[in-house]
């Protein structure tokens, strides 16, 4: 069983990285003029993370960075790195969700201008709960693989739930406070206008 994990673990890895080299450069600069949305969403998830992070020791980080697995960096710059790390997993998933939301919208009989969001929050909903199932195994496939790296984890040797346990609390609760964001800010930004 160890070892077919560990082998569906490298080939999930293997075809992530190259989905990232293809399309990563497209997705980058498409998200570049969405920064107003995966700023503040990024930050808000990172900030409603933190007591994970501080309860736990795991977070939307680099493993070798985490308390959990070195108990060596200091909690300052844990918390830069589980903020940055937000940042930026919102500005990559910026355009990927967007589509997602668009095609979930559609699904649903109504259209929407392309590069806009729908103001209908049960399919925003239904489409970042999409896009988030989509974006955790890719995410946890990264973290397990990562986490091999500078730790004292091995991949070959660790049983499938101790390396699946704190990818998914990671990337999960990540995840969760993101859709959170996104709802609540499309809510206000609606009620708003």
């Amino acid at each position: 069983m160890r070892r077919w994990t560990v082998r569906v673990l490298h080939a999930s890895a293997v075809l992530v990285s190259f989905l990232l080299v293809l399309e990563g450069p497209d997705l980058l600069l498409l998200s570049v003029r969405d920064a107003r949305v995966w700023l503040l969403v990024g930050l808000t998830s990172g900030l409603l993370t933190l007591p994970v992070l501080w309860s736990t020791g795991i977070g939307f980080a680099p493993p070798w960075t985490l308390p959990s697995f070195s108990a060596e960096t200091p909690l300052r710059r844990v918390v830069v790195y589980h903020l940055t790390c937000c940042v930026l997993g919102a500005w990559l998933w910026t355009a990927p969700t967007r589509r997602v939301v668009a095609w979930t919208h559609g699904r649903r009989g109504a259209g929407v201008a392309p590069g806009t969001v729908p103001t209908d929050v049960v399919s925003v909903a239904a489409g970042l709960v999409l896009a988030g199932l989509l974006f955790l195994l890719p995410a946890s496939v990264l973290f397990v693989r990562l986490s091999a790296f500078r730790t004292p984890v091995d991949l070959r040797g660790a049983r499938a739930r101790d390396l699946l346990r704190p990818a998914l609390l990671a990337v999960g609760s990540y995840l969760l406070a993101g859709i959170v964001a996104t709802v609540v800010l499309l809510v206000v930004t609606t009620a708003g206008s």
